[in-house]
């Protein structure tokens, strides 16, 4: 089933969220991602890989890779920092939101990784600690 005539909003930027938007998008639709936190991933974003000589299978990698997918698919568009403000479901469904400022100016940003170089805390940013107030 292709899915190119629809505009899916998806709350929540979790692995879940992410996991979906993945998937809806590889069919087709238009995607908008929605999340409250300044970064994607929800808790399993903070897991560490366990750093053992060989994989264990433990999948604290497949966060990162699942919010990799979605931040580099060209029909998922993504809004961190947000609060739904109204649903209304008159012709179609229209979600309003607001945003808080990001720490990653997502205008600016490009999916270059240069946040990750820069940020002085190694993993912040995947994370969601960043202490820097940004934009970066």
């Amino acid at each position: 089933m292709r899915l190119t005539d629809k505009h899916v909003v998806i709350v929540g930027a979790g692995i879940t969220g992410l996991s979906a938007a993945t998937g809806l998008a590889s069919q087709g639709a238009t995607v908008t991602v929605l999340e409250k936190s300044p970064f994607p991933g929800g808790h399993a974003i903070q897991l560490n890989c366990k750093a053992a000589p060989d994989c264990v299978k433990c999948g604290a990698c497949v966060a990162e890779e699942t919010l990799l997918h979605a931040h580099r698919h060209a029909a998922i568009t993504m809004h961190t920092g947000t609060r739904i403000e109204s649903v209304a479901a008159d012709v179609g469904v229209r979600v309003r939101f607001s945003r808080s400022s990001p720490l990653v100016n997502a205008d600016r940003c490009n999916g270059c990784g240069l946040c990750f170089e820069k940020c002085p805390v190694p993993g912040a940013i995947l994370q969601g600690t960043a202490t820097r107030s940004g934009p970066y």
